[in-house]
C-alpha cells in the first residue's frame, strides 16, 4: 500500500499595489498525509488551524480534490486515511481552501501512478477552486504571476524574489472570522486616477521584491482600492507598522508587513496598537518560500 505526503506553503495574492495577478509563497506549510487502507473506509483526521471547520470523510476539501482525480481517471483505491496538519490561519486570504484541494489532487494522482502531469494538476485544481493564482503559487513557490484567458488553462511565470521577512498579524474580530477573501471594493466605479496610481507602481513593486529593496517597498506599497472603512483597531495597527518602517498591505482580514528589522519588535508594535482598543491579535513571522509543493511517496 502507498502513503503519500504533501507539503504546501501559504500563499498571498493580495499585495498592494498589485491586487491581482501576483502570488507570493511563505514558509508556513500545511502537511497532508494520505495512506491507502485495506478496507473501504475513508477517514479524515485534522490538526491545527481550522480543525473541525469542515465535515470529515467525503465532505473535506482534500477528499473532494481526490475525487476530482478519481472521476477523471475512473480509478480509485478502496479506502484511505487522510491526516491533515494545518498551521495556516483562516481569515488571512492565505489560500487554505485551495491548498487543501491541491493536496488532494496531488495525493490522489500519486496513489494511482501519476497519470496527470503538472500542467494537468494545475488546470484541474484551478477549475476546482476558481483560484489559479493560489494554486500556481502554492505549487511553484516563490513569486509568480498568472492569468487565465477565456476558458484556456492558466498562463503563469515565475519571477525573481529576494529573501524577504514579514509579519502577519490577524486580529480576533468578527471580520477576521468571516471568510478568507480580500477586503476590497467590488461592484463600484474606480476613479481613473486611483487605477493609474496602482498600475504605475506595479513595475516598481516587482523590482523591489526582486532586489529586496525595503526603502522602495515602503514608499510604493500604498493602496487606493481597498475599502477605507476598516474594523476597529486596523487604522492604529497600520499606522504602528508604518511607523516601524514596514511595507504594509492587507491580506484578507490580516495585516501583512514586510520588514528589514526584527519581526518580534514589529509584531509587538502591531499587537500593542490592537490591544489599545481592546482587540487581541495573533501573529506569525514569515519568510519567502521558494520550494513550492514537496511530495514524497513511500510504501506502507
Amino acid at each position: 500500500m502507498q502513503r503519500v505526503k504533501i507539503s504546501l506553503p501559504a500563499v498571498v495574492t493580495h499585495i498592494a499595489p498589485a491586487l491581482a495577478g501576483l502570488g507570493l509563497a511563505f514558509g508556513l506549510r500545511m502537511n497532508v498525509e494520505i495512506t491507502e487502507r485495506d478496507n473501504d473506509d475513508w477517514i479524515v483526521e485534522t490538526l491545527g488551524e481550522g480543525a473541525g471547520r469542515y465535515g470529515l470523510g467525503l465532505r473535506h476539501p482534500v477528499t473532494r480534490g481526490m475525487i476530482r482525480v478519481f472521476q477523471r481517471i475512473e480509478r480509485a483505491p478502496t479506502g484511505v486515511t487522510i491526516r491533515v496538519n494545518n498551521p495556516i490561519p483562516y481569515g488571512a486570504d492565505l489560500g487554505v481552501d485551495a491548498l487543501f484541494t491541491v493536496a488532494g489532487i496531488i495525493g490522489a494522482n500519486n496513489l494511482i501512478g501519476t497519470p496527470l502531469k503538472r500542467a494537468d494538476v494545475i488546470a484541474l485544481a484551478s477549475d476546482a477552486t476558481g483560484r489559479p493564482d493560489q494554486v500556481i503559487t502554492g505549487m511553484i513557490g516563490g513569486l509568480t504571476t498568472s492569468l487565465t484567458l477565456d476558458a484556456a488553462a492558466p498562463i503563469y511565470r515565475t519571477l525573481p524574489v529576494a529573501s524577504l521577512k514579514a509579519v502577519l498579524a490577524l486580529p480576533q474580530t468578527d471580520a477576521a472570522d468571516a471568510d478568507d477573501t480580500p477586503v476590497t471594493k467590488s461592484n463600484v466605479r474606480v476613479p481613473l486616477d486611483d487605477a493609474l496610481h496602482h498600475l504605475a507602481r506595479v513595475p516598481m513593486l516587482l523590482d523591489a521584491l526582486r532586489a529586496g529593496d525595503m526603502t522602495l517597498l515602503v514608499r510604493i506599497m500604498d493602496d487606493k482600492l481597498t475599502q477605507t472603512r476598516l474594523p476597529r483597531g486596523y487604522d492604529r495597527a497600520l499606522a504602528a507598522a508604518k511607523g516601524a518602517d514596514a511595507a504594509v498591505t492587507l491580506s484578507g482580514s490580516a495585516i501583512l508587513a514586510f520588514t528589514a528589522g526584527d519581526p518580534r519588535a514589529l509584531a509587538d508594535a502591531i499587537q500593542a496598537a490592537f490591544n489599545g482598543v481592546g482587540v487581541i491579535a495573533r501573529w506569525w513571522a514569515l519568510t519567502v518560500d521558494t520550494q513550492g509543493v514537496v511530495v514524497s511517496v513511500v510504501g506502507s
